[in-house]
This record gives structure tokens, sequence and C-alpha cells, in this order.
């Protein structure tokens, strides 16, 4: 454990003896993580905290909502004719997702955590 990590160690336990946690909101329950793969499960449980707060930097929200539109994307395509409409459609909205890939790359905070750009065709 590094000097860092023993210095927080101790003033969170400082604080739980002064009391600091006592009457939050679920105390003594479990959290209950969403499912955020774009986030390191190490981090998991930090950015869960901030983001209740209101707190969570803007790149872990943009994360959230580029699975949810590349999900729906997807679903689209898979209940689409495959006609050339279909395919159009399909195209703009990976374009339109990867923009924000792109933008979320340039967000986060290490390159491990950068996304990969989708491709356009089905």
């Amino acid at each position: 454990m590094s000097i860092l990590e023993r210095m927080a160690e101790r003033r969170i336990v400082e604080a739980q003896q002064e009391g600091a946690f006592d009457g939050l909101p679920g105390r003594g329950l479990p959290l209950r993580l969403e499912p955020e793969d774009h986030v390191p499960p190490e981090w998991r449980a930090a950015f869960h905290i901030l983001k209740q707060a209101g707190l969570a930097p803007e790149w872990i929200g943009l994360g959230a909502e580029i699975e949810s539109e590349l999900a729906e994307a997807h679903r689209r395509w898979a209940a689409s004719d495959g006609g050339a409409e279909a395919r159009r459609r399909h195209r703009a909205a990976i374009a339109a997702i990867n923009a924000k890939i792109d933008r979320f790359n340039l967000m986060v905070p290490s390159s491990s955590l950068q996304r990969r750009r989708q491709r356009r065709d089905a």
C-alpha cells in the first residue's frame, strides 16, 4: 500500500469515528452498480458514488449514451429489411455514434479507456 493509500485510509477511518458518514442514504447497504463496461472495474464504485452525487465526469455519461445508442442501432438494423433505406439510416446512426466516440476519446483520462470507432457497414 502506497503512502497516499495509507493516508487516505487513515482519513477515512478518522471520518468514520467522527460520524461523518452517519445518516447517509443507503448506509450499511451494498452498492448497486450499474453495468458500465466503459469504466475499468476498479473505478466503478468510485464513479458510481460520483454519479449519484451528480459529480461524475462528462465522459462517464457519454460512454453510457454511446452504449445505449449503439445497442439501439444494432436492434433497428436487425429488425430492418436490409434494404437501401435501412442501410442509409444505419450508416447515419453509426456516423453519429462515431462522432460521440471521437468526443469520448478526447475526454477520457487514459488512452486505455478509449473506444474504437464502429464500422459503418452493417
